[in-house]
């Protein structure tokens, strides 16, 4: 395999045409409240939740409720919603298992954990990402479809070495001790977004069947880097389409201004945002291709994520951003260190 390429393992089904929404609905579906909101919801349907999760708190935290409820202190720009709801259509079953709350359905698992690190990051993402990939494993649901990562201080120096990269390190390690020398197949979508405070935030969304993992032609794959990137290469895929019991869904991963493998415009946000749009578009295609239906551009995703790191740029990012989104496109804005320090914003989707 080529290091830009499209990565689609296993046998691709005729086509998605038939895959609408409530193909989505058999196994999860995502929408933005407000907070006010929630209590309300939970109230109506709190066990067919698998989840919700809190923007804005005042630290990373985890409650547990009827349904797990994880908040996330990533400050939240503008007004919209800053809740998002993890549906299921089935009863939801929720549950402890070591440092993770769970919650599953029999099609589909969310699984979230909030761990204060201490001072060997790499060791505490490897020793968490053991314990989900395990977790994920005795559940039946062993494919991950959608990970999300929020690491304190990410641009930040732990011995030397930048704290992303360790933690890179550490989940890269998960993966091999599970998976052994095939471990790339195995990577899903993902983003790791730096937070405040001292906890790591891990969620995830797995699946009994695989979903199909893709790659951006424009970009050479985060597990292929070379060194100056770290001694481990980042373990995600550009973006993962869900199997049929999730609806085919396209889970796009958080996506910057990364041609190849360097950053381009360090300084420029406008800039930075329209390479990260050709990005989101190029892949969007290739799954457009891949899957026999027209490209998913960002007008068509339900759900979209944008982190900002100065909170100084929100009105220009929000500006140029907004009218590129579909009416129907629920959106939330965040403040947020990206794994890269020139990196100025970031961009993750779902389309269902």
């Amino acid at each position: 395999m080529s290091a830009m390429s499209t990565r689609v393992p296993g046998p691709a089904p005729a086509s998605l045409g038939a895959a609408g929404p409530a193909a989505c609905r058999a196994g999860f579906d995502l929408s933005l409240v407000s907070a006010e909101a929630l209590t309300a919801v939970a109230r109506h349907d709190a066990g067919r939740l698998l989840a919700a999760v809190r923007y804005g708190a005042p630290r990373a935290a985890m409650v547990e409720l009827p349904f797990p409820v994880i908040d996330v202190p990533n400050p939240v720009l503008g007004d919209g919603p800053s809740v998002e709801l993890w549906r299921s259509p089935e009863p939801v079953r929720v549950r402890r298992n070591g440092r993770f709350v769970c919650a599953e359905n029999g099609t589909v698992l969310y699984a979230a954990a909030v761990v204060r690190v201490g001072d060997d990051l790499e060791a505490d993402a490897v020793s968490l990402y053991r314990e989900l990939l395990a977790i994920a494993a005795a559940a039946g649901c062993p494919a991950m479809q959608r990970l999300w990562n929020y690491v304190p201080d990410i641009n930040g120096i732990q011995s030397g070495v930048e704290r992303y990269k360790r933690f890179s390190a550490g989940r890269a390690r998960g993966y091999e001790e599970r998976f052994g020398a095939s471990a790339e197949r195995f990577y899903s979508a993902s983003t790791a977004i730096g937070t405040t405070g001292d906890a790591l935030v891990v969620t995830c969304l797995a699946a009994r069947e695989p979903g199909r993992h893709v790659e951006n032609p424009r970009q050479v794959s985060a597990f292929h880097y070379p060194p100056e990137y770290g001694n481990r290469s980042p373990s995600f895929a550009r973006g993962t389409v869900s199997p049929a019991a999730l609806g085919h869904a396209f889970l796009l991963s958080g996506t910057a201004s990364v041609v190849g493998h360097e950053s381009r415009h360090p300084g420029d946000p406008r800039r930075q945002l329209d390479e990260t749009v050709r990005n989101i578009v190029t892949l969007s295609e290739v799954v457009g291709e891949v899957w026999g239906r027209s490209a998913l551009h960002l007008a068509r995703f339900d759900h979209v994520k944008t982190f900002i790191r100065h909170r100084a740029d929100f009105p220009a990012v929000h500006e140029m951003l907004a009218p590129r989104l579909g009416p129907s496109t629920s959106s939330i804005w965040l403040q947020a260190d990206v794994c890269r320090a020139e990196l100025l914003l970031e961009i993750e989707g779902v389309a269902l």
